[in-house]
């Protein structure tokens, strides 16, 4: 568990602090103020993570990662949920790092870590081109998403261009369910039938 903390200073400092890598979705490019803020919120967590609040480190380099998806920062808030013993949070950022696309001297730990914490908790694979999931009341991450959970029955609610839909699940540990993220436009009312014209 402690190995995660020395690596957010050296392996993700200096790529994140950029957040300037192309999203593996059809996300909408962060502006120039949210990439400013995840920078500042990135190195709060990074302090955080030094003085060994993990907790708060995990939750900051999240905000961050929200603002300004990047891979670096995902990797980050994996590492730090995972020493803080939120398995549910590391591995949903883990995956979210590796679908970015983590540096080729990281991914083999990243892939080993995910591994390892994917043969105890269930996942499902939401399906989409541009939106938004989440797992019951989770974390919201950008489609196409893959959220973790305990085995058991849990809720997708997502959200996407045509509007909100959500979906059970049921999770098993090691295994991937799928969801496909799509709400079905309800159909409109048939026009009010029009009476006989007056002469």
């Amino acid at each position: 568990m402690q190995r995660a903390l020395p690596l957010l200073a050296s392996s993700c400092l200096a790529i994140a602090l950029s957040l300037c890598a192309a999203s593996a979705s059809a996300q909408p490019t962060p502006t120039d103020a949210a990439k400013e803020q995840a920078r500042a919120l990135y190195g709060e967590a990074t302090q955080a993570a030094q003085k060994g609040r993990v907790a708060d480190a995990a939750k900051l380099f999240e905000q961050a990662a929200a603002l300004a998806p990047h891979a670096a920062t995902h990797m980050a808030a994996g590492r730090t949920f995972l020493a803080a013993r939120d398995d549910v949070g590391a591995a949903d950022h883990l995956a979210r790092a590796l679908a970015l696309g983590v540096p080729e001297g990281d991914r083999a730990d990243v892939e080993k870590t995910l591994a390892t914490l994917q043969k105890k908790l269930g996942r499902v694979a939401v399906r989409g081109e541009t939106g938004s999931a989440l797992l019951d009341d989770g974390r919201t991450l950008p489609l196409p998403a893959t959220l973790h959970g305990a085995p058991g029955t849990h809720r997708v609610k997502f959200t996407v261009p045509a509007g909100e839909g959500n979906a059970e699940v049921e999770l098993r540990a090691g295994e991937e369910a799928s969801v496909e993220a799509v709400v079905t436009p309800k159909e409109a009312p048939p026009p009010e039938p029009i009476g006989p014209l007056d002469d």
